[in-house]
Formats: C-alpha cells, sequence, structure tokens
C-alpha cells in the first residue's frame, strides 16, 4: 500500500468534500437567489468538484483512443483491454463513442442508448442551420425531402461556394439522413437496449457500431454504447473511450470527440506507422493547440502507439520508422520520449489466439501493448494524480475567487421589520431607475442607428411602406373615369345649362376633375392619415415594451405582474408626453405642402391656360419634386413637370419640343442663335458659362451646320435642363412653355376625356408613390419625433431636467415597487428571517475562506 500516495488522496477528497458541502448549504439560502448572486458560475464549479471527488475517491482513469486514418484504433483497444469485443474491420467508422469499462459481475455485456427523436431532431436543424437552410418552426428530418434539401444546395453552391466547400461532410451526412430516414424512424426512441455475454460477439451488435452494408442508420442513430468487459481485472478502474476522432465525417461526432478528450485523464493517439509514420492532420492541430476545461493542454496527458509496426516491407523499415514517428513527436513537442510506443496490436491479440487470421510482414519481438500498459499503470499513479491535483487546486482557486466577489457586495440585510422594509423600497427604486435611464437610452440609440441608416440608404423603412400603401391599385379603381361618366355628366349639364355643344363638354371635363380630384386627395390623405395612427401607436408600444421588460428583468419578477406592471407604465408614458402625443394630425402639414399643388394641377385638363398658372404658382415646389421624381425614376430633369403640362404626349420631353419650337423660329437655327441663349444665360447667372463650356455645341463651319445641330441635341437639352434647375429663372420655363399651349391637343369626345382624367389619376399616382414621399421627409421627422419622446421620459427621472414630470416619475416608480415587491411587503417577517440566514451564510463563507 502506498501510503504517500492515499494521503494524498485523502488530503484531496477533504478539500473537494468541503467545498461541496458548502456549495450545497449555499444553494439551499436566501442568499443564493440575492441580485447578481454568480449562481452560475458555481454551480459549474460543483459539477467539477462532483466529477473530481468521483475520480479521486473510485480512482477512475479515463482513456480516450483516438486514431489518424487507417490507424487501427479499435484494434489497439480490444488489445489494451485483451477482448476482441470492439469490430475492427478495415472497412469501419466510428460513428459514436463507445465506453469499455470493467464488468461488476465478471460477464461481458453491452448496453446501447438511442437517441429520442426531439434529441435527434435538435442536432439535425443544428445541422441544417450550419448549410444556411431556412428553419421551419415545424421542420424535422422526417417532413423534409431529400429533393428540396438537394434544391437547397444547388443554390448554396451558386450563391456561397466557400461554405458548401467547407461544409461537405455536413452535406453528406443530411443527405444520408434524409436517405434512410424510414430506419431511422424505427430506432429512435430513446430506448436503452442490452446485450448479454451470448450475443455481445453477434454481428448483429457490431451492425450498432459500424452500420451494415453501407447503411450507418443503426450507429447514427446511438448516442452512447457501453461494453462491460470480463477481461479488466487488471485495470478495473479503467473507462476506456473509443472516440470517432476528427476525421469523422460526422460533426456531431468531431464535437463528441472534443469533448472526450477535454475530461480525459490520458490520450492515446494512434498512428500507422507501417504506411504513414509521418504526424499530420486536423486531429494533430487539435492535440498541439487544445486544452481541457482547467486550460492544461491536451498533449501534457497524451501517450502515442505507432500501430502496425508488423506490417513494413522491409526490416529497414522498422528502425526508420520507429525514428520517424520519434522526430515528429519531439518537432511538434507532443510528448516525452517515454511515452511514445511502436508495435502491433493486431499481433498482441493473435499472440493470444484473440483472433484468427491476418500476418505480419516483418516479425516483431512483442507487440509494444504491454509496454504501453506498464506505462498507463505509472502514469495513473503519478502524473495522472499530479495532473488531477492541479484540477483540483485550480477549481478550489475559482470556487473562492467567486466567494470573494460574493462577499465584496455591500448587502443591506436587516434583521428588524422597519428597517427590512425600507432597505425593499429603497433597493428596488434605484434598481428600477437605474435599468429605466440605461434601458431607454439603449433602445433611442439602436433605433435611431437604424434609422440613420436607413435614411443614409434612401432605404428607410416607414418611406418604404408608405411607398407600398400607395401604390395599391385596389383603393383607387373606383376613382377611375368611364366614358358612360363622362356621357353621363355631360347629360345633366346639357339640362342644367342651355349652352353650345362644346361648351357643355367642357363643362362636364371640369365638373367630373372636380368630383375625381376630391375624391383623390381624399383617397391620400387617408392612406397618410392611417399610416401615421399606425406607426404612432406602433411607437408607443414598443417604447411602453421596452419600460416593461426593463422591470420584468429585474429580479426574476413573476410575469403574473407584467399587466399591472404595463398598466402603471401606460399610464406614466401618455401622461409625460401628453403634450408631445402623436397625432396625424400634427402631420397633416407636410402631407398637404408636397400634395396640395400637385392634386389642384389636375382640376384642368392639359393645354388649359389655369394648368399652367397652377404650375407656375407652387414653381419652387415643384422643382423640388422634380428632384427627386429624376432621382427615383432614373429620367431627365424636368419629366415631373413635362407629364403635368402635357402628359408626356407622344413620348417627348418637354424641352425636346421647346428645341424644335426654337429651331423653326430661327430657321435656319443658326450658330448666333445659339449664341443668343448662350450670351443670355451668362448675363443672367455667371455660372451659366460653366454649364455651358463641356457642351460641344457647334463646329463653326455653315457647311456642317445641320448636321452639327442634330449631333448637339441631346447636349443642347441637357445643358438647358441643368441650367433652368440651378437657376431657378422658372419665367424663362414658362415663357417657352406658353409657346406649346396651342399645340397640346385638346380632349372632346368623352373617350378622350375619360382617358385624359385616368393618365392625370396614374400621373399623380405615380409622382405620389416616387416624389411626395421623399419630398415629405418623414424618416428625419418620425426619428426627430420618437428622440424628441424618449428625451422627455429620461429627463422626467431628474427634477433638474424636467421639474414638471418629476413628481409623476416618483410615483410611478413608487407604483411599482409595490406590485413586485407586494408579497416581500406583506410577508416582511418571513423577509427578516430569511436576512439572519443570509447573514449566518456570509459568516460561513468567512470561516471557509479562512
Amino acid at each position: 500500500m502506498n501510503t504517500e500516495f492515499d494521503a494524498k488522496k485523502h488530503e484531496q477528497i477533504d478539500l473537494l468534500s468541503a467545498q461541496i458541502n458548502l456549495f450545497d448549504d449555499l444553494q439551499t439560502n436566501p442568499l443564493f437567489s440575492s441580485k447578481d448572486f454568480p449562481a452560475l458560475a458555481l454551480e459549474e464549479l460543483y459539477k467539477k468538484s462532483k466529477t473530481l471527488l468521483k475520480k479521486v475517491k473510485k480512482d477512475e482513469f479515463e482513456v480516450a483512443v483516438i486514431g489518424l486514418e487507417k490507424a487501427g484504433k479499435s484494434t489497439f483497444a480490444n488489445a489494451l483491454v485483451e477482448n476482441n469485443l470492439l469490430p475492427s474491420a478495415t472497412e469501419r467508422c466510428t460513428f459514436t463513442t463507445t465506453c469499455l469499462m470493467s464488468s461488476t459481475d465478471g460477464k461481458d455485456s453491452a448496453e446501447i442508448c438511442f437517441y429520442s427523436e426531439e434529441e435527434f431532431n435538435q442536432n439535425f436543424r443544428t445541422m441544417l442551420s450550419e448549410v444556411n437552410y431556412p428553419l421551419e418552426p415545424e421542420l424535422t428530418y422526417k417532413n423534409l425531402e431529400l429533393a428540396v434539401f438537394d434544391a437547397h444546395i444547388e443554390n448554396l453552391k451558386v450563391q456561397n461556394p466557400d461554405l458548401f466547400d467547407y461544409k461537405t461532410y455536413i452535406i453528406a451526412d443530411i443527405r444520408d439522413i434524409l436517405s434512410t430516414k424510414e430506419d431511422l424512424e424505427q430506432l429512435l426512441t430513446g430506448n436503452i437496449i442490452t446485450f448479454d455475454e451470448d450475443k455481445i460477439s453477434d454481428i448483429a451488435f457490431k451492425h450498432y457500431i459500424t452500420g451494415k452494408n453501407g447503411n450507418v442508420s443503426k450507429p447514427r442513430s446511438v448516442k452512447y454504447i457501453n461494453i462491460f468487459s470480463s477481461k479488466l481485472k487488471e485495470m478495473k478502474n479503467i473507462v476506456m473511450y473509443d472516440v470517432p476522432g476528427f476525421d469523422s465525417p460526422t460533426e456531431l461526432h468531431k464535437k463528441q470527440t472534443k469533448e472526450r478528450l477535454e475530461n480525459a485523464d490520458v490520450i492515446i493517439l494512434i498512428t500507422n506507422v507501417a504506411t504513414n509514420p509521418s504526424l499530420q492532420g486536423t486531429t494533430l492541430d487539435i492535440l498541439i493547440e487544445g486544452k481541457d476545461k482547467d486550460g492544461i493542454p491536451l498533449k501534457d496527458k497524451l501517450f502515442i502507439f505507432g500501430n502496425q509496426l508488423d506490417r513494413v516491407n522491409h526490416i529497414e523499415e522498422l528502425t526508420k520508422n520507429r525514428d520517424t514517428l520519434e522526430k515528429d513527436v519531439e518537432k511538434h513537442q507532443l510528448a516525452i520520449k517515454e511515452r511514445v510506443f511502436v508495435g502491433s496490436a493486431h499481433k498482441h491479440l493473435r499472440d493470444r489466439d484473440m483472433i484468427t487470421g491476418g500476418h505480419s510482414n516483418i516479425p516483431l519481438e512483442n507487440s509494444g501493448i504491454d509496454s504501453l500498459r506498464e506505462a498507463l499503470f505509472h502514469y495513473y499513479e503519478t502524473d495522472r494524480f499530479n495532473i488531477l491535483e492541479k484540477n483540483i487546486k485550480q477549481n478550489l482557486e475559482a470556487f473562492k475567487k467567486e466567494l470573494n466577489y460574493i462577499l465584496s457586495f455591500n448587502y443591506r440585510i436587516s434583521t428588524d421589520k422597519e428597517s427590512a422594509l425600507d432597505d425593499i423600497k429603497d433597493l428596488t427604486k434605484d434598481e428600477l431607475e437605474n435599468r429605466f435611464v440605461a434601458r431607454l437610452n439603449k433602445f433611442r440609440d439602436e433605433e435611431s442607428t437604424k434609422e440613420k441608416s436607413g435614411v443614409d440608404n434612401h432605404e428607410n423603412e416607414d418611406i418604404q411602406k408608405l411607398k407600398a400603401l400607395f401604390s395599391q391599385d385596389e383603393l383607387f379603381q373606383k376613382i377611375r373615369v368611364t366614358e358612360d361618366d363622362v356621357t353621363n355628366e355631360n347629360s345633366r349639364s346639357k339640362r342644367a345649362k342651355s349652352i353650345t355643344s362644346d361648351g357643355t363638354i367642357t363643362s362636364a371635363h371640369l365638373n367630373i376633375r372636380s368630383e375625381k380630384q376630391i375624391a383623390l386627395l381624399n383617397s391620400f390623405n387617408h392612406i397618410f392619415k392611417d399610416f401615421i395612427n399606425t406607426k404612432f401607436d406602433t411607437v408607443r408600444n414598443n417604447i411602453i415594451n421596452e419600460i416593461v421588460q426593463g422591470v420584468l428583468d429585474l429580479e426574476r419578477i413573476n410575469h403574473r405582474f407584467s399587466s399591472q406592471i404595463r398598466k402603471e407604465v401606460e399610464i406614466f408614458v401618455d401622461k409625460v408626453l401628453e403634450k408631445d402625443a402623436y397625432n396625424s394630425d400634427k402631420l397633416d402639414y407636410v402631407f398637404v405642402r408636397f400634395s396640395r399643388n400637385l392634386f389642384d394641377v389636375i382640376l384642368y385638363p392639359i393645354g388649359d391656360d389655369n394648368r399652367l398658372e397652377k404650375v407656375e404658382n407652387a414653381a419652387k415646389d415643384f422643382l423640388i419634386l422634380d428632384t427627386y421624381y429624376a432621382s427615383q425614376k432614373g429620367c431627365d430633369d424636368f419629366t415631373l413637370i413635362n407629364l403635368l403640362l402635357t402628359q408626356g404626349q407622344e413620348g417627348e420631353s418637354l424641352f425636346r419640343r421647346l428645341i424644335k419650337m426654337a429651331k423653326d423660329e430661327y430657321e435656319p437655327f443658326s450658330v448666333k442663335a445659339v449664341d443668343t441663349v448662350i450670351d443670355f444665360a451668362a448675363k443672367k447667372v455667371e455660372k451659366a458659362k460653366g454649364l455651358f463650356s463641356n457642351v460641344n455645341l457647334f463646329n463653326r463651319n455653315k457647311e456642317n451646320e445641320e448636321q452639327n445641330v442634330n449631333h448637339s441635341q441631346d447636349q443642347m437639352v441637357d445643358a438647358l435642363a441643368s441650367f433652368f434647375k440651378q437657376t431657378h429663372r422658372w419665367q424663362i420655363l414658362t415663357k417657352d412653355v406658353k409657346k406649346l399651349i396651342p399645340y397640346i391637343p385638346k380632349s372632346k369626345t368623352p373617350n378622350e376625356i375619360a382617358e385624359e382624367i385616368n393618365k392625370d389619376i396614374d400621373i399623380i399616382r405615380d409622382i405620389m408613390e416616387n416624389s411626395v414621399v421623399y419630398a415629405m421627409g418623414l424618416d428625419i421627422i418620425l426619428l426627430s419625433k420618437f428622440q424628441r419622446q424618449i428625451q422627455l421620459l429620461l429627463d422626467s427621472h431628474a427634477y433638474e431636467y424636467n421639474s414638471l414630470h418629476y413628481n409623476d416619475f416618483r410615483q410611478f416608480i413608487r407604483n411599482v415597487v409595490n406590485i413586485i415587491k407586494q408579497e416581500e411587503i406583506q410577508n416582511i417577517d418571513r423577509v427578516v428571517e430569511e436576512n439572519q440566514q443570509k447573514l449566518e451564510m456570509i459568516e460561513k463563507i468567512k470561516a471557509y475562506l479562512g
């Protein structure tokens, strides 16, 4: 008996037991539920302490066996425990972690635990998310069709080829699952089945590890496999895990492997020293860089076994390959030389008649298995315990750190009723106020950032919603005019007035326009008001929700109070914002500012002097609207004005027609005429010189005059448009526009009138959707309004900022405290008792820390 070892062992047991006992007391003490108490951190340390205590008490020794490709990992595991229980065929793929441990009844047996459908679906959905597959709430492996998934992958291959290449294994996994879903459905029961010693050697058992004829639904459905061996008497404390490895095609198993390596006392890496003595691959990278959960490098607990040494082709390769492996281990600083072994697991089993068949190319003196086993025993009693001690020490230090953190709080723990009641209210008030300010500030900043981003990118969500509402056809169908509408109105006009036929048609035309203008204006105004009111309600609710959630997040408050809290928040918010409340009427001016003149224009037919006068009188507004329209539609400047004055007839812009008129007036269109235009512009605005300087108007050669006119017409139009736009010399435009009026055809028949009015309706809708919604600047207005309201609420908590509503805020806080703390207030005797228990627990912690 190793007295020194036993003494160390009992010392560690005492340390862990004291830690666990203190935690047991803590988690039943009211202090454990206190605000900011590090319960989760302590629970993690507690779980680890119990695991460590179990290892120390039972001398449990976890060994994780991991292999590089085709290294004979399962054969090695069989050889180490001297029992041929794990399948070791060359085609085998380890699909899940298999655990070997000593049996308690001296017999071989095994148990297989299957995933439940819920567990499997959770893993399956995680796999789908890895390849960006949209996760519908009800989506499972059973209702996803392979063809649908394949279509998604084909799209992924085009849209995100890097992700497609990186997730090849997962894609193959998912496809295999969907191809075998009927088999899986029969297996995913969550049950545990057992195999006794008569059946554990059957091929049926091994199919749960290897699969059958390429169908791996059985191993894929297995959560874990435990094999109990009767041959582990000398190693009864060993628990060996045969893990899939990082070259496994299954992502879930890679995660299992990582966790198992972190938890193991020792890791044995199996390599194929015969054909691939060099160390390489993902597994090597993990072992070099990886650490366990205590920060201890994985390579500190690593052993290496170069397997299949007897498969080399020549005797000289024995030494050469062993040297190559040892040099690679030294280069990567993976392990000390005493932990590197070479040999043949197959030879070890064959020498003991545990398997038949197979051969050695080169005879070996020994298999190397016994030497490794002896080294493991030595490690178990020395280095392994040192690492265990190190883990315990780190765990205890972390535990004490959390305890000191607990003591650092300036707890207000009163043991008389009056003081305890004051503590409850004062502490809650302070916390509520802090959360109120922090939550609203964060909400304002997040929303402002999002809204400003929309403004900068011209993709503001509110503008896009309003634009969509303005574009709904069904809302405007009833406003449209038919030929019968004009005919009927004409008949009424004849009965009302005894005037000429032409006069009657004109009267009918104006009457219908007036009626439709009112209907159209009312429809847009109604949409605008509904949109603003909905927006205002949403903002108000969002503000209220933020404050309510901030209260509910405080100290695990029971959500049964949420309706009472919400009512108090609504009263407070509405009171503070009463004078600044959202109301669509307050934004009517925005709608009227940029739409009233637009609707007034269509009171008159095209070609009517009154229509031009309406445009002239609101020139500034129409220029602004034109700017937005040209930007959104990607068209020429003044297209909007052209539409209003001429409906864009014959697909010809207003200014192209002006050019033609100028050409007719100055026949031939001479250089002198162009010079006159440029000189006139330059006299009015000096900048006009710059506008025209880039226009190569004419080659001053009269023989090419007509040709140059045609070539430069587009540039002339652009230059004129820019000139009019930048100088705002509206009179220049309207002077020449008036010359167009006589040439604009007038609608006379009922059908022509109906078509003209309907076209005006379409034009107004187009302008509202592509110009007015942007010109109103709603994005800026709504953002400013939101920020102002948040600031009013924030200011109410400080008298110097908002003395008017400071008392409202104080009352709001008092009301909320009385709601969320009503149980403690009503049961103050119990609170005092719990406070006494907290004080006693604090003294226990101090005593433990010494």
